[in-house]
């Protein structure tokens, strides 16, 4: 995020205030742009990948933890008990 606000910004501070002209010059070059495009891109997918992740690692524990047939307290599987069949009223 911060990589786009930077690379979004430069150039318009550059040319409203005719601030950070080296900066916005060396972002214009092809080779420039090429490494920081890289590098935001790398980082989002390994910030998507760890997210990911850590999601799919809280979900399993929980539904370990919460799944009907296991207890709450100690996790181990619990015997079903049986329930009168439903009748009607």
């Amino acid at each position: 995020m911060f990589l786009a606000l930077f690379l979004l910004m430069v150039p318009l501070v550059n040319e409203k205030f005719d601030k950070m002209t080296r900066v916005a010059r060396a972002i214009k070059e092809d080779r420039a742009s090429f490494v920081l495009v890289g590098t935001g891109t790398t980082f989002t997918f390994l910030l998507a990948y760890v997210v990911t992740s850590s999601l799919n690692d809280l979900k399993l524990k929980f539904s370990k933890v919460h799944h009907h047939y296991l207890s709450l307290v100690t996790g181990w599987l619990q015997e079903r008990e049986e329930r009168p069949p439903c009748q009607p009223w």
